[in-house]
């Protein structure tokens, strides 16, 4: 009877560490480019600190109509509306959830209007991120389906 006892730990703790190390490699797979909806805007997605973040790195018109870098215009910080968009980080503070392939308790910005909204995102496949921003609880919310921008156009040159 302790054989088959060890046996049965053993094996539970082996399926837990393959669970463990399969969900680190899997949140792994979030970051780098990712293009927005309509691919105007390319999105580095980036850790730090054990947190997810992303941060606005091209856009199809980075310029304004007197050639200007646009800037985040409808921010509700008056002094923070000359800043410019590029490079700007507007998802932060994201953390993997109990749930593989989702991270959540993050906050994103939304320069459109100047508001921040609570956030999660899921990585149903390799190649698709879903944002969602949401007032509240998740069910008052919108989704965002982004898509892998392909690794031959992320390499510098």
């Amino acid at each position: 009877m302790n054989r088959l006892m060890w046996l049965l730990w053993l094996i539970l703790l082996t399926i837990s560490n393959i669970s463990l190390f399969s969900q680190e490699n899997n949140n792994e797979d979030i970051t780098g480019i990712w293009y927005t909806p309509e691919k105007d805007c390319k999105v580095e997605m980036f850790y730090k600190d054990g947190k997810l973040f992303g941060k606005f790195v091209w856009f199809e018109e980075p310029n304004d109509e007197k050639g200007n870098p646009i800037t985040d215009t409808n921010n509700p910080d008056t002094s923070l509306r000359r800043q410019p968009l590029l490079n700007k980080v507007f998802l932060w503070d994201l953390v993997p959830a109990k749930k593989e392939d989702k991270w959540k308790n993050g906050k994103v910005y939304n320069p459109r209007d100047g508001r921040s909204y609570k956030a999660e995102i899921s990585l149903p496949c390799n190649d698709t991120l879903i944002v969602r921003g949401y007032i509240g609880i998740s069910l008052l919310g919108k989704n965002s389906v982004w898509t892998r921008v392909p690794e031959e156009f992320t390499r510098k040159k």
